[in-house]
C-alpha cells in the first residue's frame, strides 16, 4: 500500500472529479429552477481499478480509503476546476447521448435564450410535432423533453428547442402556433413528479396484441389519463374505395334501401369511408330524381357487372325521346343535303337548337375551314397528331370525345353533313369503284375507252393499310352503327340509292366538275393524305371540333362568325370541352344497358330448342328454369 502521505486528490481520476462538480452544479440548478425538484441522491460508488503513477500498476483503488472513510471533506484547492457547463434544467439529469458536450457552440448559445419554463412536446423521429389526431396513428411519436425560448402553455405561439436529436439530422427546435394538450405538456404534473419515464415516453406506430381486455391506459404521476393515440382504434386505417369504381362520376344501377328489388339509374358521387372497424363502407349515390342517398356496395352494379344488365329495372321517365336517341334508325342523308346551302344569321335565333342539323352546322363552317388549312390553335394538337400518322393516330381513334347534350342521331346526321360539305363525292369513291366492276360481265370485256375511265377511277383510291381497315368498317356500316355512334362515323358512308344511277352519269358529272361536287383544299399536310385519311381525318378531327363549336352556339357562349384572336378562341375551346364531357347520365345508363344486353343475346344465340317431353308436363332448359 502506498504512503499514506499522497494527497488522495492527487489519486482521483479527473473524470471523476469532473462528474462530482456537474451532479453539485446540478443540484444547484434545482434548487432555483423555476419548477423546483428534489435533488439527486449520491449514489455510492463501485471502487474500480485505477491506474495512477505514484502506486503500483497491480494494486486497485479498493486499497485506498473511500471517500466516507476520509477524515475531512477533499480540499478544493487540490481538485482542479472542470471547464464551466452551460446551465441547463436539474430536472434532465439524464440527457440523451448525442446531448453531450460535443454539441456545437451554436446551440450552446441558444440555451441563453432558455427562459427555464420546461415541458414535453409530442414529435417525430424526424423531430416534426405531432399535430393532430389523424397524424397519430400513421407513424410512432415520442414525448420528447424541451425549454420554452418564446412564448408559454397559456399562449401561443410557443418556440421550443428540444434537448438533444432524436435521430440524426433530426430537427431540435420548433415552433408551435396554439400549445394544446395533443402534442405539448409541462414538465411536471402537480405533485412535481416528472409525467413520464423511459418506460412510457414512446408511443409505438403498431398496435399491441388484442386480447379481452380493455387497454391500460396511460397516466401521468397524478392520475390524469395522458393524451395518446388510442391501442385498438387508432392504429386501425379505413379500407379504400373500390379501385374499379370511378368516384366521383361511376354511373350504376342501384337500389335505395335494402329490402327493395327495383333498381335505379344513378352516379356515384362520394365514398364514404367507415368510422369504425365493425361499420361498412358506403357510397353517396346522385339518383335520377337528384336525391342523395349513402348505401353500400352490394346495393348497386356497375356497366363490369352482370347484374347491371339483368336487374329488374324501375319504370321511369327519362325525359328523352328514345327515338331521338336511337341509332338504328334510318337517316335519309339526301334530305340533310338537298338544295342549297342555308345562310347563317346574325345574331342567331334563340330557338337555335331547333334549327335543322344543316342550318346549324352553317355556322361552324368558319371554324372548320380554319382546322383544315392548319389556321386554327386550339384545333393543332389533334390535327398535328392525325398527322403523324402510326400509335398516335390509333390513340385518337381510341378516344370518345363527349357530346354534351347532343344525342346520338344529332351526331350521326352532324357527321353526314360534314362529310358531304368537306369531301362532297369523294366520299363515294370506294363504293363506285365496287359497282364499276361488278357491272362489267365477265363474258363482255369492256372497249379501250371504258377501260381507261374505271383506271383512272380505281387509281384515285390507294391501297393503304389504312385504307384496307376502312374498307372493311364500310361493309359492316349497318351493324356496327348500334354499338357506338363516334365510331360509326368513321366508316366509309355509302351514298345513298338516289344518287347511284348509272356509272357513265357519274363520271359524266365529275368531268363536269360543277362546283357543288369538289372538295374542300385544305394545307398541305391534309392534301397529301389519301382520300380514305381524308375521310378518317372528318370523323377523327373535324367532327370533334364541329361538336365543341355546336355546343358553343347552342349555349350562346358564340356569338361572332369570326375567328378570334387565339385567348378568346382557347378560353371558348375550352368552355365547350367541360360542355362536351356534359351529358344525360340517365339515357346514358339506358343506352349502355341496352347495348349491353343485346350483346349478350347475341353471344348466347339462339335458345335451345325442347327435345321431347309430354303434353301435361314438358321439358324446360335450365336457363328457362332459373
Amino acid at each position: 500500500m502506498a504512503s499514506n502521505d499522497i494527497p488522495l486528490s492527487d489519486i482521483l481520476i479527473p473524470s471523476r472529479a469532473a462528474a462530482k462538480r456537474a451532479r453539485a452544479a446540478f443540484g444547484r440548478q434545482l434548487s432555483s429552477s423555476p419548477e423546483p425538484d428534489t435533488p439527486p441522491k449520491r449514489k455510492s460508488t463501485k471502487r474500480r481499478k485505477s491506474a495512477v503513477s505514484a502506486v503500483d500498476s497491480t494494486k486497485t483503488v479498493a486499497n485506498f480509503p473511500t471517500e466516507s472513510a476520509h477524515s475531512g471533506p477533499v480540499s478544493s484547492e487540490a481538485i482542479h476546476p472542470p471547464a464551466p457547463l452551460p446551465r441547463r434544467p436539474a430536472s434532465h439529469s439524464r440527457l440523451p447521448q448525442s446531448f453531450t458536450s460535443s454539441e456545437n457552440e451554436e446551440e450552446d448559445s441558444r440555451w441563453k435564450c432558455f427562459n427555464g419554463q420546461l415541458v414535453w412536446v409530442r414529435i417525430r423521429r424526424s423531430g416534426e410535432p405531432v399535430w393532430n389526431e389523424t397524424e397519430e396513428s400513421k407513424e410512432e411519436s415520442f414525448w420528447w423533453p424541451g425549454g420554452i425560448l418564446r412564448g408559454s402553455l397559456q399562449r401561443g405561439p410557443v418556440h421550443v428547442l428540444l434537448f438533444g436529436r432524436i435521430s440524426p439530422g433530426a430537427k431540435t427546435d420548433i415552433s408551435l402556433p396554439t400549445p394544446t394538450e395533443s402534442y405539448i405538456l409541462s414538465m411536471k404534473t402537480n405533485n412535481e413528479s416528472l409525467r413520464f419515464s423511459a418506460q412510457n415516453f414512446r408511443l409505438p406506430d403498431v398496435a399491441p396484441e388484442i386480447d379481452e381486455f380493455p387497454p391500460k391506459k396511460v397516466e401521468d404521476g397524478a392520475g390524469r389519463e395522458v393524451p395518446r393515440g388510442g391501442r385498438k382504434n387508432d392504429f386501425w386505417k379505413p379500407p379504400p374505395p373500390d379501385p374499379m369504381l370511378d368516384v366521383p362520376g361511376e354511373l350504376v344501377l342501384s337500389l335505395e334501401k335494402k329490402g327493395r328489388t327495383e333498381y335505379w339509374p344513378a352516379k356515384v358521387e362520394e365514398y364514404i369511408p367507415p368510422s369504425k372497424r365493425t361499420a361498412k363502407p358506403r357510397y353517396r349515390l346522385l339518383f335520377l330524381d337528384d336525391a342523395m342517398l349513402s348505401v353500400e356496395r352490394s346495393m348497386f352494379y356497375t356497366t363490369g357487372e352482370d347484374g347491371f344488365y339483368s336487374c329488374k329495372l324501375g319504370k321511369f321517365d327519362s325525359g328523352d325521346s328514345k327515338i331521338a336517341d336511337n341509332v338504328d334508325a334510318d337517316i335519309d342523308e339526301s334530305e340533310l343535303t338537298r338544295g342549297p346551302s342555308p345562310i347563317p344569321e346574325i345574331p342567331p335565333p334563340t330557338n337555335f337548337g331547333k334549327l335543322s342539323i344543316r342550318q346549324q352546322f352553317s355556322y361552324v363552317k368558319p371554324v372548320v375551314k380554319a382546322v383544315l388549312n392548319d389556321r386554327y390553335p386550339p384545333a393543332k394538337d389533334r390535327h398535328d397528331a392525325f398527322m403523324k400518322g402510326g400509335i398516335i393516330r390509333r390513340a385518337l381513334r381510341k378516344e370518345a370525345p363527349g357530346k354534351g347534350e347532343l344525342n346520338a342521331r344529332e351526331v350521326t346526321e352532324l357527321g353526314l353533313v360534314l362529310n358531304w360539305w368537306v369531301l362532297r363525292d369523294e366520299r363515294y369513291a370506294k363504293k363506285l369503284s365496287s359497282t364499276w366492276q361488278a357491272s362489267i360481265s365477265v363474258s363482255d370485256p369492256p372497249d379501250d375507252q371504258a377501260q381507261a375511265e374505271l383506271s383512272e377511277l380505281s387509281g384515285r383510291v390507294q391501297p393503304t393499310a389504312d385504307s384496307t381497315n376502312a374498307a372493311v368498317i364500310s361493309t359492316h356500316h349497318q351493324d356496327a352503327r348500334a354499338q357506338s355512334v363516334l365510331s360509326d362515323l368513321t366508316d366509309v358512308v355509302t351514298p345513298p340509292p338516289s344518287e347511284v344511277t348509272t356509272c357513265g352519269e357519274m363520271l359524266h358529272s365529275e368531268r363536269t366538275g360543277h362546283h357543288e361536287q369538289e372538295r374542300h383544299r385544305g394545307c398541305e399536310a391534309y392534301e397529301a393524305l389519301t382520300q380514305l385519311e381524308r375521310i378518317e381525318y372528318c370523323q377523327l378531327v373535324l367532327l370533334h371540333e364541329s361538336i365543341l363549336q355546336l355546343l358553343l352556339w347552342r349555349s350562346e357562349e358564340r356569338t361572332s362568325l369570326k375567328i378570334l384572336d387565339d385567348n378568346e378562341e382557347k378560353h371558348l375551346h375550352e368552355i365547350a370541352f367541360k360542355m362536351s364531357e356534359q351529358m344525360d347520365w340517365v339515357v346514358e345508363i339506358e343506352r349502355l344497358r341496352e347495348a349491353g344486353q343485346k350483346r349478350r343475346q347475341q353471344k348466347a344465340g339462339p335458345p335451345p330448342m325442347s327435345m321431347g317431353g309430354t303434353r301435361s308436363r314438358p321439358k324446360m332448359s335450365s336457363s328457362v328454369r332459373n
